[in-house]
């Protein structure tokens, strides 16, 4: 696997605090969903972003197959000084 550079590395780790969220949010709104249709949508929305969460998260630990169960309660990433 090739190495990534600083900024790879940066953009990968935005990207899985995206899906991280976005997981957060359809699993937040499908508990929410009152109609059956709606809260299936919202269930299968958040496990698309749960697969690239995953994906994301195998790359930039370096893993080619690596399996993730689910979005952890707080971040997989490093811990950062600033809040974005």
């Amino acid at each position: 696997m090739v190495d990534l550079t600083s900024e790879g590395r940066s953009a990968l780790e935005d990207q899985i605090r995206c899906e991280e969220l976005l997981v957060r949010k359809y699993k937040t709104y499908a508990a929410m969903a009152a109609d059956p249709t709606v809260k299936l949508k919202f269930e299968q929305f958040a496990k698309k972003h749960q697969n690239h969460y995953t994906r994301l998260l195998g790359h930039l630990h370096g893993k080619k197959g690596f399996v993730s169960l689910d979005v952890p309660p707080s971040s997989a990433l490093p811990s950062e000084t600033g809040n974005r």
